[in-house]
C-alpha cells in the first residue's frame, strides 16, 4: 500500500493538482488548502489537497446548458464528403 506524505510544497502540489502556482496561492489565501509555515516553506497539507480534488473525481459529470456540441463523423475511405455527386 502507497503511503501518503503529510505535506507536499507549493511546486508539489502544482503538479499533482495540475493548477497554476496563482490558483494555489489563492486556494491556500482564502483557507481551501490547508498550509503550514515552516521556516521560509510553505507547506500543503496533502490532505486538504486530496479533499479539494476527490469531490471533482467522485462527481458524476454535470449535463452541459446550452445546444450539445456537433460531433464529427469519420469517413471511410469508400464514402465521399459530397456524397453521390460527385
Amino acid at each position: 500500500m502507497e503511503e501518503c506524505p503529510i505535506t507536499v510544497t507549493v511546486l508539489q502540489a502544482r503538479k499533482l493538482s495540475g493548477l497554476g502556482n496563482t490558483k494555489i496561492w489563492e486556494l491556500i489565501s482564502v483557507g481551501t488548502l490547508e498550509s503550514v509555515r515552516v521556516g521560509r516553506r510553505r507547506l500543503i497539507t496533502y490532505r486538504s489537497l486530496e479533499k479539494m480534488l476527490r469531490p471533482m473525481a467522485d462527481e458524476p459529470a454535470r449535463r452541459r446548458r446550452g445546444r450539445p456540441r456537433k460531433i464529427p463523423v469519420l469517413l471511410d475511405s469508400s464514402q465521399s464528403v459530397l456524397g453521390d455527386r460527385a
